[in-house]
């Protein structure tokens, strides 16, 4: 019946917990004894300098530890095994974290959108009059902007100076990024994938475009996006305020002229 089966998830789940508070009593323990080692050898030299334990009788007194006791309940564990399938671990970078392994990543979603010659099978170069762009793009573009605009105290496209000259700049500033994203760290281990993506061929695939349109936006905020990404945002803030469900956990990229969005981890 269904209690008797009721029963059955009750004992089990119950069996579970007495399994992890085990365990985990068990790690306290050594954790304890390892921190108790330290100070233990500093406590008998105090002892050795100082025989304020003396009681009369030639020896001195032996000070009585007590164990701490333990903060973890078996109602704790129950707890955590009833939500474990929906633990996660989330680790956040900086937006600014261009440097490292996981803007790599980004710019070998650039390369990977080549077009393949159908003889030779080598990849084409993007048009640089291209009308779209990947979301990765946009993504690198929006770096550029942002070393733009500490370099200069302004975003390109704006105080009246044609865009013509901003879009050198910022393009200039892409090329950097795309370097900077590809140097090697010392002792990093290398990789045949890592060897084959070159400056050169995330560069083919950036349409130059991209650039003037960015300085073409200049930094604007139309409602529509802004209400858009203001309800995202706002949704997220929700997750980790109920702590019911798991926030995003990489950077998503917004395409308002396409209507596409896509995740990157950096």
């Amino acid at each position: 019946s269904y209690t008797r089966l009721s029963a059955v998830y009750q004992d089990a789940a119950m069996a579970d917990a007495d399994e992890v508070l085990k365990e985990a009593h068990a790690l306290e323990k050594r954790t304890t004894a390892s921190a108790s080692g330290a100070a233990g050898e500093s406590a008998s030299e105090a002892d050795a300098e100082h025989d304020e334990n003396d009681d009369g009788s030639g020896e001195p007194k032996k000070l009585k530890s007590s164990a701490p006791s333990s903060s973890i309940s078996h109602e704790t564990c129950m707890r955590l095994c009833k939500n474990a399938a929906a633990i996660a671990l989330q680790r956040r970078k900086r937006v600014d974290s261009w440097r490292g392994d996981g803007f790599r990543s980004v710019l070998a979603s650039i390369a990977a959108t080549a077009q393949r010659d159908e003889e030779t099978g080598a990849p084409l170069p993007v048009s640089p009059n291209a009308g779209s762009a990947h979301p990765a793009v946009w993504l690198l573009m929006q770096r550029a902007v942002d070393q733009f605009a500490e370099e200069k105290s302004r975003f390109p496209g704006t105080n009246g100076i044609p865009c013509e000259m901003d879009a050198k700049d910022l393009w200039d500033g892409v090329k950097r990024i795309v370097d900077e994203g590809l140097a090697k760290k010392e002792g990093a281990e290398e990789s045949m994938e890592q060897d084959d993506l070159t400056a050169d061929t995330v560069l083919a695939q950036v349409p130059y475009s991209a650039c003037s349109e960015m300085c073409r936006y200049a930094a604007s905020e139309p409602h529509a996006v802004a209400s858009l990404l203001g309800g995202i945002a706002a949704q997220e803030v929700i997750k980790l305020a109920t702590r019911q469900y798991i926030p995003v956990e990489k950077t998503l990229v917004y395409d308002v002229h396409s209507g596409l969005t896509e995740t990157f981890n950096l």
